[in-house]
């Protein structure tokens, strides 16, 4: 019997008719620049309704279109559900307007120790960090599959447990997108002052100053502030995993 996962956000975040959708997209990645650099092992990227971020997440996507990744790991952290494990959908297929796409259900069943890193499909169903992200994929790159994976109430030490696991099967044909906005939700200038702090943070390459960084953020008295970065788990997993890979963090856009 054949699983799918069906989208949360189709209508909502961004269209739902496939040639409006797809028009949408083309022309974000028509605007963004592809720089010189080495293709990216690592992308952290928006996930806002498209008309909101979508020009932001195109110039990270521009960076791996039309090469040959053929693994996706979708890491967020949940805004819908709370659970003190790493979640692994583990469905045969997510479906968005411009198709379906299969999951690497081999590096999934590897991932998956039963305890702390769980197959759960129930956190993805309402979910929209990681569909929102899949669109984009699905325009810039040929063939591939995905691993969604959530995290909520993370331990250093579950975060350990997952990198521990991702270094053994991640190679040049993996590409990890990590999905997080910033701030929600002060006024613009102050916005742009406290992400300018978190995006510091995140070149840093530490997750210790990254975190800390966050606190200062978080209690430093913007007005509106509720969080810093939604995706603050996933983001000090893509630093812990940064560090084991030896890769450095750029500013895209």
């Amino acid at each position: 019997m054949t699983s799918f996962r069906y989208p949360a956000v189709c209508g909502l975040f961004y269209p739902k008719e496939k040639k409006e959708l797809e028009n949408q997209i083309l022309l974000f990645l028509k605007k963004a620049k592809k720089k010189k650099d080495e293709k990216p092992k690592i992308l952290i990227v928006p996930h806002a309704g498209i008309v909101y971020s979508g020009q932001t997440a195109a110039f990270g996507f521009k960076q791996v279109e039309g090469e040959d990744f053929k693994r996706i790991i979708l890491l967020g952290a949940s805004h819908t559900s709370w659970f003190s494990y790493v979640a692994f959908d583990d469905s045969d297929f997510w479906v968005t307007p411009l198709g379906q796409v299969a999951l690497d259900r081999d590096f999934i069943d590897f991932l998956t120790d039963g305890k702390y890193l769980v197959k759960d499909k129930r956190p993805f169903i309402n979910e929209h960090c990681l569909e929102v992200e899949l669109i984009f994929l699905q325009k810039v790159l040929p063939n591939f599959k995905i691993i969604p994976i959530l995290l909520s109430e993370a331990s250093d030490f579950l975060i350990e447990k997952l990198v521990e696991k991702l270094i053994q099967k991640i190679d040049e044909k993996t590409l990890v997108v990590v999905s997080s906005d910033l701030s929600h939700y002060p006024p613009y200038e102050l916005a742009k002052k406290a992400d300018q702090k978190t995006i510091e943070g995140i070149l840093s390459g530490k997750k210790e100053i990254f975190e800390k960084v966050i606190t200062q953020v978080e209690s430093g008295g913007f007005l509106g502030l509720e969080t810093a970065a939604c995706g603050q788990k996933a983001i000090s997993t893509a630093l812990t995993l940064a560090e084991s890979l030896g890769v450095e963090f750029k500013l895209i856009d």
